[in-house]
């Protein structure tokens, strides 16, 4: 062929050559290079050491240019690459994500590679269809060795990572006992947590990691409603003593509903009025009804001493007082109950009295966003912002006693009660979550420090709250986080879905530089390729930014 080549280009070959790749279009060239290798740039290390020299570069930007492994110090074995794989449901798309965790920043954005995206909830059903073809491949990585460039093998151990909802769908346990137990019966299913589907991804039941993010903000929720309810308690006891306050005639209504605390009452209030209108009206049927009994009990008596001569007619005028008597007590009590239900409609709901109301604007003072949906939950980690919410607490109802001296000054050592607890439970608990969240390596004496940590949060959860439930969340905390941190020595922001979430808002900032393209499909197409892009070795490279210095503060 080449000698072809000498002949038809009578001696320049390269040039002939030239011709004929012109032939090909764009696409096919870039195609065949990446074929024989040729599209990948490698760069020596005294290549590295010129361009620190002749570019300027800091060796901070040139540590960044090479892509290293690392074993964080023997913690991870020295024949192991881990890999955690998980996935998660959000801005409107499942995604599912792996990150090679023999990085030095492996829940980095450059470290996250998406390799699935669907918009759709994640039902089983949809993640069945979109992940079945990785099902195969999950499955035959974990037996595969990858050798390097320098020809040392390592076995690969992936780690399954999600929420808690997605980490039930790759557990086999159960489905297992429903299948020989239960014998696949459906109306069995409850016994066995409704695993009636076998599993996704066959992973080893310990290298799938405890949720750490997904707990964290689970009893943080809980622990914030369960304050919101003995709070919402006190709400509903000041509003009770209203119409003491009114009644003394001290503090006109005009003035109660000016205030700022008290007039969160303000429905209740304009409901007193009218209730008490029915009240007044109940009363006086309840003197009428106690005549109507008292005549009617000496009719009866007269009758029983002196029987008339008519009985017929002395029994048709007792059954007319007895009918008048029950008419009474009937209208009697549907104004009672008119009443009551005016006052439990206007009754303050929750997180709308003088004291929960206050909540969510100190939350919003130290930063702490709720989700409007999904019951209010917690967005992302504000362990020591929240326990502040708790000085909150004692200081409204403090000025709300300092102002109304007919109010029960009960109320402030139950106030204070309330917050002193909940303000040690929030702390025992931030202890727990600075302990586990984290992605560093642990040894024994932290992991026993964590231990004893959620030994304190959990005694203390049972005594101040003995009729408390314990949810599945506070379940993982005090019997599968240590076990799981012992196994692998690492925090549960290493193996854990922390590092998976950020991939949300990475693909909606990508997103809006794809809006433009109508189908729906090519349009996530091309939402994944430019991510592909970005986090792709083959296509990094570039000079990094050098980090800048800081300044010192002048005196």
């Amino acid at each position: 062929m080449q000698g072809v080549r000498d002949q038809v280009s009578r001696g320049d070959p390269a040039a002939l050559m030239k011709e004929e790749l012109k032939i090909h279009s764009r696409h096919e060239l870039q195609k065949m290079l990446q074929e024989l290798k040729l599209d990948q740039v490698r760069i020596p290390t005294g290549h590295l050491l010129a361009a620190k020299v002749d570019i300027g570069m800091n060796w901070n930007q040139c540590r960044k240019l090479r892509s290293t492994l690392t074993w964080h110090a023997g913690k991870i074995p020295e024949k192991e690459i881990w890999v955690k794989v998980g996935g998660d449901h959000g801005g409107g798309s499942f995604k599912m994500a792996f990150q090679i965790l023999n990085k030095e920043r492996p829940n980095s954005k450059s470290n996250t590679t998406v390799f699935c995206i669907f918009n759709a909830k994640d039902s089983r059903e949809n993640l069945n269809l979109a992940t079945s073809r990785f099902a195969t491949e999950i499955k035959d990585l974990q037996q595969l060795k990858w050798t390097c460039q320098d020809g040392n093998e390592f076995s690969l151990r992936l780690f399954p990572a999600g929420d808690y909802a997605y980490l039930c769908l790759c557990l086999a346990e159960n489905h297992k006992k429903f299948l020989l137990e239960g014998k696949g019966n459906l109306k069995l299913a409850k016994k066995y947590h409704n695993a009636i589907a076998p599993v996704m991804f066959e992973v080893p039941i310990d290298q799938v990691v405890v949720p750490g993010l997904h707990i964290s903000l689970g009893i943080y929720l809980k622990l914030f409603k369960l304050m919101e309810s003995e709070l919402h308690d006190i709400d509903l006891k000041l509003q009770t003593y209203l119409s003491t306050v009114l009644d003394e005639g001290e503090v006109t209504k005009e003035e109660l509903l000016a205030d700022e605390h008290l007039g969160k009452f303000k429905a209740y209030v304009a409901a007193i009025d009218e209730a008490r209108g029915l009240d007044e009206k109940a009363d006086a049927l309840e003197e009428k009804l106690e005549q109507e009994e008292n005549q009617l009990g000496w009719q009866a008596f007269t009758d029983l001493v002196e029987p008339s001569a008519d009985t017929n007619m002395a029994d048709a005028e007792f059954e007319k007082a007895c009918s008048a008597i029950k008419d009474l007590c009937v209208e009697k009590d549907k104004l009672r109950k008119g009443a009551a239900e005016l006052r439990q409609k206007a009754s303050v709901k929750v997180g709308q009295g003088p004291i929960t109301s206050e909540l969510d604007p100190a939350l919003q003072e130290l930063h702490v966003q709720r989700q409007a949906y999904h019951s209010g939950s917690f967005i992302g980690n504000h362990d020591e912002s929240i326990k502040k919410l708790t000085a909150v607490i004692t200081s409204v109802v403090t000025d709300i006693m300092e102002k109304y001296d007919d109010l029960p000054l009960t109320l402030v050592p139950k106030a204070r009660e309330t917050a002193q607890k909940y303000r040690q439970l929030f702390e025992l608990f931030a202890s727990c979550h600075k302990k586990y969240s984290h992605a560093g390596q642990m040894d024994d004496s932290a992991i026993d420090e964590l231990g004893t940590a959620i030994t304190a949060f959990m005694t203390y959860y049972r005594e101040k709250v003995p009729n408390g439930s314990v949810p599945i969340k506070m379940h993982m905390l005090e019997h599968h986080v240590v076990p799981c941190v012992r196994k692998w020595r690492f925090g549960l922001g290493f193996l854990g879905e922390q590092g998976l979430e950020q991939v949300h808002a990475l693909f909606n900032n990508i997103g809006r530089t794809t809006s433009g393209i109508a189908d729906p499909v090519a349009k996530l197409n091309s939402t994944l390729k430019n991510h592909l892009i970005g986090v792709s070795p083959d296509h990094t490279g570039g000079v990094p930014d050098p980090v800048p210095r800081k300044k010192r503060k002048e005196n």
